[in-house]
């Protein structure tokens, strides 16, 4: 999500950058080329008629146009701002299980709405102990029933069955049965349409009546155009919105819509979509999103991806590196751990500076490289996976045709491994995980807000 956005930004403040100081005359060009970037990703005329103002005014206010780094200054000013506009004060869904709290789901067809409305089921299940209902209000789409009864099925999650037509008394019926069955939370997947028309506004208006639902939330594809703008507004003029949940949001898409959802509606984006999986759904941190946009990475993301994927094995893992101890074993497990984390491609856009690298490795490192290394690893036998020292030609070779690679793909891979042996030699001893960002020039806490 925003790697438009993010690239387009980038090129800016390059220009910027070649610059040892920056005169009046450039700045209403510089705010020229911002309004453009914003233009290309579909943010609406509405905020950057907003914004733009407002970041010229600081920058004027600043008085920056001798100054040693004026591109430090500007990004500063930009960043500030976008931070401001996608703000909000932390808050989490609001549940209150005595009596059963209801939640809905509103937004167009074809945005995801079903399948966010089993993440967040899912999501209050096991990580909040939420015992959830979801509820399909669709009556004229069979299919957006089924799907949910499916994704509930699928995934471990109770579903409520019916064959009423009447949605009033579908939703009694769902009120009495979640009243008895002690449920905390019931989730409603409202009716979507392919665009907006007054029959969906008032069933929608008639469900909220019907439950009075302490959220009310908006789904917006990332993916979606300058109608974003409109699609939030009309929302927001039926139904009280409490919050926005941007899905999709592991596409390559521009961005703006949310930008411009964000802006018109005045609530807070609580979640984002980030891929297929039914686990596929995070807090939207506004911090995060800039850090990106801006290329500014995102390493508070990097070290939770770490910790995600930890288990009992990595426990064991740590033992080993803390004792400066390292085999071929733990270089594959190593490899399918980042894998798992969406690849080194992934792992680069969340380290300050260093997204400019993600298209070059997801073009030929991550899927390729790490199938060939993992090949030559089973490849081995566990002797030489201990000690690849002991590697000669004739044991390469042989390794080279089982794995279906070449001596110097074998050889790439023992120069790699070699290099991490070194760098876990140096961190040996190091008790505090955290010592190793330390090391490397890093300070978590500063990305902290």
């Amino acid at each position: 999500m925003f790697n438009s956005l993010s690239s387009r930004f980038k090129d800016v403040f390059n220009f910027i950058g070649k610059k040892a100081s920056i005169e009046e005359k450039d700045l209403d060009g510089v705010l020229r080329e911002i309004r453009l970037v914003l233009l290309e990703a579909d943010v609406s005329l509405e905020v950057i008629r907003d914004l733009i103002p407002k970041i010229k005014a600081d920058l004027l206010g600043k008085e920056i146009y001798r100054s040693i780094s004026p591109k430090q200054v500007i990004l500063k000013s930009v960043y500030d701002h976008l931070y401001a506009l996608l703000d909000f004060p932390a808050e989490e869904l609001q549940l209150y299980t005595n009596p059963t709290t209801f939640t809905m789901m509103v937004g167009l067809q074809g945005t995801g709405k079903t399948t966010t409305a089993a993440k967040i089921a899912y999501n209050l299940k096991n990580k909040q102990n939420k015992k959830v209902l979801l509820v399909g209000l669709d009556l004229n789409r069979p299919a957006a029933y089924e799907q949910l009864q499916t994704l509930a099925k699928d995934n471990g999650l109770d579903f409520f069955e019916y064959t009423e037509k009447n949605l009033k008394k579908i939703i009694a019926d769902a009120k009495t049965f979640a009243t008895k069955n002690f449920y905390d939370v019931v989730i409603l997947d409202t009716a979507g349409r392919l665009s907006i028309d007054e029959e969906l506004m008032s069933e929608m208006q008639s469900v909220y009546e019907l439950t009075r639902t302490r959220e009310v939330l908006l789904v917006m594809d990332s993916m979606a155009g300058q109608i974003s703008f409109d699609v939030a507004k009309k929302f927001s003029e039926r139904v009280p919105l409490s919050g926005l949940v941007v899905s999709k949001a592991d596409a390559d898409s521009r961005g703006g819509a949310i930008l411009s959802a964000k802006f018109i509606t005045q609530v807070p984006i609580k979640f984002m979509g980030v891929g297929e999986k039914i686990a596929d759904l995070e807090a939207f941190i506004p911090k995060r999103i800039v850090d990106r946009v801006l290329d500014q990475g995102d390493i508070i993301s990097l070290i939770e991806n770490f910790e995600e994927i930890q288990d009992e094995e990595d426990a064991k893992m740590e033992e080993k590196l803390l004792k400066g101890q390292f085999s071929m074993d733990d270089l594959k497990k190593q490899l399918l751990s980042m894998k798992k984390m969406g690849g080194a491609g992934s792992i680069m856009s969340m380290i300050p500076g260093l997204s400019s690298l993600t298209d070059k490795i997801k073009n030929g490192v991550d899927e390729s490289v790490f199938k060939k290394h993992v090949a030559i690893i089973d490849s081995m036998t566990p002797r030489e996976r201990q000690k690849p020292d002991i590697l000669n030609f004739s044991r390469k070779k042989r390794i080279a045709a089982g794995s279906g690679t070449t001596l110097q793909d074998i050889n790439v891979l023992l120069k790699q491994f070699e290099g991490m042996s070194k760098m876990f030699k140096k961190f040996k001893g190091v008790k505090n995980p955290m010592e190793l960002f330390k090391g490397l020039g890093i300070n978590p806490n500063s990305f902290k807000k």
